[in-house]
C-alpha cells in the first residue's frame, strides 16, 4: 500500500507598511494648547483649590454631578477637574486606488474641564456664539498608512500605538497646571470595533457583547447579556492552552481538531469525557462567545494585564449611532410597505421608498435622518386620516426621538433624557416586532442584525456613560474626503 506524503515548507513573510505618525505626546500637548488659547478650559492653579470654602466646594461637586461626602476635599476636586478623556477611532477607505487606514484622536467633552456654551458667551461677550463641545471634540490625525483591512496588516500598527501609550502616565502641562490624560473610549463601525476588541468578524457572534445573532430580537436575552471589559476578554483568551500559538496563528482557537478542542476545554475546567466533536465545539463557542484573539492593544503581550499599557479604563463601545441609525432607517423604509394591509397606503409607502432609497445600496447619514423625519410626518398624516394603525405611528415617532437624543449635545443630557432613550428604544423594538415581525424584503438576520441590536440595547447603556454625540464619527469620516482632495 502506497502512501502520499505532503511536505510543507514553512516560509517567513515580511510585510512592509508605509505610514505617517504624529507622536501622541506631542499631539496631546498641541490639542491642550489650542483649547487653552481658545479660552475653552477651566484652568485653576493649586492656590485656587486651597482657598475654597466648604460651601464653594459643595457647589462645585453639585455642578459636576458628583456625590459630596464628609470625606470630599479640594484635592479630590482638583483631580476630577484636571482629567481629559481620550477617544480613538480608526477606519479604512480607498485613496487613489489604494487602501488606507486612518487613526484619529479626539477629546471627550466634559464640563468639569471645559466651559459650557453659556459660560463661554459670558466670558467672551464680544465673540460670536460657539458650540464648545464641537470644537473640543474635533478629531486630529494620529496615524495614516497604507494598509488592507486584514487583521495581520492592522496589527502591524499596534507596536507603535502601545509605545505611545506607555508615555500616557506623563501629564501634559499648560501654565504650570498638569492635566492627566486617560485613554477611555474607542468608537468606530462594526468591523473596527470587532478588530479593536478581538472579536470575530461576522458569524454568530457579531456583537462584542457576546450575544448570538439569532437572539438579537430576543429582548429578554439581550437585556440580560453583560458586556465584558477588555481585560476580562484577555483573561478568557489566555485561560486555555492553544492561545500560545498566537500570533503565528491569528485565530488559534478556531478550526481545532477534536483532540485539540478536548485539551482546550479541559484546561478551562470542562469535563470532555464521552463528548462528540459537535458537543465540544458548542461548548467552546459558548465559552468564547466570539473572542478570537486578545484585544488589539494587548496582542504583543497577551499575558500582561491592561494596566501595564495604561489602558485599564479603555472601552470599546458596542454601538455607533451614525451607521446604526443609517442602516435601520434604510431597512424600515424598504420593509414597511410589505406589512401594510391597506392597498392604497401600501402603494404610497412604496412610492416613498422608491423616491428616497430607490436602488441605493447605502445612503448618507444626513439623508437617513431626513428620511426618518419625512417618514414620521407622512405616517402621521395617514394616521390622522385613519388609514394606518397606531403601532406604525409609534414605530416612526420612536425612531425620530431616538435620533434626536443620539445627536443632542452634552447640555441636553440629563436623567430625564437617559430614561427617555431607554423607553423609546424599548418602544421601537416592540413596534418592530409587532409591525414587521418576519421581514419579507430581506432576511430576519439582516433586519434584526447588529445595527438593530446595537441601537436598541447598547445605545441607551452608552448614553448613561457619556453623550452619544461624542461618539458620532461624522467628522472623522469626512477626513477621507479631505485627503482625496489634496
Amino acid at each position: 500500500m502506497l502512501k502520499k506524503v505532503l511536505l510543507l515548507k514553512i516560509c517567513q513573510r515580511q510585510t512592509t507598511i508605509y505610514s505617517r505618525k504624529f507622536e501622541l505626546t506631542k499631539l496631546r500637548q498641541k490639542i491642550l494648547n489650542e483649547h487653552a488659547e481658545g479660552g475653552l478650559m477651566r484652568l485653576y492653579d493649586d492656590e485656587h483649590y486651597d482657598q475654597l470654602t466648604a460651601n464653594e466646594l459643595k457647589e462645585r461637586y453639585k455642578r459636576l454631578g458628583q456625590l459630596f461626602t464628609p470625606n470630599s476635599n479640594s484635592n479630590e476636586l482638583k483631580h476630577l477637574e484636571r482629567i481629559r478623556m481620550l477617544k480613538f477611532w480608526h477606519d479604512h477607505s480607498d485613496v487613489l486606488n489604494h487602501t488606507f487606514v486612518s487613526f484619529m484622536l479626539s477629546i471627550i467633552y466634559d464640563k468639569a474641564l471645559y466651559l459650557t456654551n453659556e459660560e463661554y458667551k459670558a466670558k467672551f461677550p464680544e465673540r460670536s456664539n460657539l458650540d464648545v463641545q464641537s470644537v473640543v471634540e474635533r478629531p486630529h490625525l494620529y496615524i495614516l498608512g497604507r494598509s488592507k483591512s486584514t487583521n495581520d496588516e492592522q496589527l502591524s500598527f499596534v507596536a507603535e500605538r502601545v509605545k505611545d501609550l506607555m508615555n500616557l502616565v506623563q501629564p501634559t502641562c499648560i501654565r504650570g497646571i498638569q492635566i492627566t490624560d486617560e485613554l477611555r473610549i474607542f468608537s468606530g463601525d462594526g468591523p473596527a470595533r470587532q478588530f479593536e476588541a478581538g472579536q470575530q468578524q461576522g458569524g454568530n457572534f457579531s456583537c462584542i457583547c457576546g450575544i448570538q445573532a439569532e437572539d438579537h430580537r430576543n429582548l429578554h436575552c439581550a437585556y440580560n447579556t453583560t458586556m465584558k471589559s477588555l481585560e476580562e476578554r484577555r483573561q478568557i483568551f489566555v485561560k486555555g492552552l492553544h492561545w500560545r500559538n498566537f500570533p503565528e496563528n491569528s485565530c488559534p482557537l478556531s478550526h481545532l481538531k477534536k483532540d485539540d478542542m478536548a485539551d482546550e476545554l479541559e484546561a478551562r475546567g470542562y469535563n470532555t469525557n464521552r463528548k462528540s466533536k459537535a458537543e465540544l465545539e458548542q461548548h467552546l463557542k459558548n465559552e468564547l462567545k466570539g473572542i478570537q484573539r486578545p484585544p488589539a492593544l494587548m496582542c504583543h503581550n497577551p499575558q500582561n494585564p491592561a494596566d501595564t499599557i495604561n489602558c485599564s479604563k479603555y472601552e470599546v463601545l458596542a454601538c455607533e449611532p451614525l451607521h446604526d441609525i443609517t442602516n435601520i432607517v434604510q431597512h424600515i423604509i424598504m420593509e414597511l410597505p410589505h406589512h401594510i394591509q391597506n392597498s392604497e397606503v401600501k402603494k404610497q409607502l412604496e412610492k416613498f421608498s422608491q423616491s428616497t432609497i430607490g436602488e441605493k445600496n447605502q445612503i448618507k447619514g444626513s439623508d437617513a435622518r431626513l428620511y426618518a423625519v419625512k417618514l414620521a410626518k407622512f405616517i402621521q398624516n395617514l394616521h390622522q386620516e385613519k388609514k394606518i394603525q397606531n403601532d406604525v405611528l409609534n414605530l416612526s415617532n420612536a425612531l425620530v426621538e431616538i435620533i434626536n437624543i443620539c445627536y443632542s449635545g452634552h447640555d441636553a443630557r440629563n436623567q430625564r433624557s437617559v430614561l427617555r432613550l431607554h423607553n423609546q428604544c424599548f418602544v421601537f423594538a416592540l413596534a418592530c416586532l409587532k409591525v414587521i415581525g418576519s421581514p419579507q424584503k430581506m432576511t430576519a438576520r439582516k433586519f434584526y442584525g447588529s445595527h438593530f441590536h446595537s441601537l436598541v440595547i447598547h445605545a441607551p447603556e452608552t448614553y448613561r456613560l457619556l453623550c452619544l454625540r461624542s461618539v458620532v464619527p461624522e467628522e472623522e469620516e469626512r477626513t477621507f474626503g479631505d485627503i482625496r482632495s489634496i
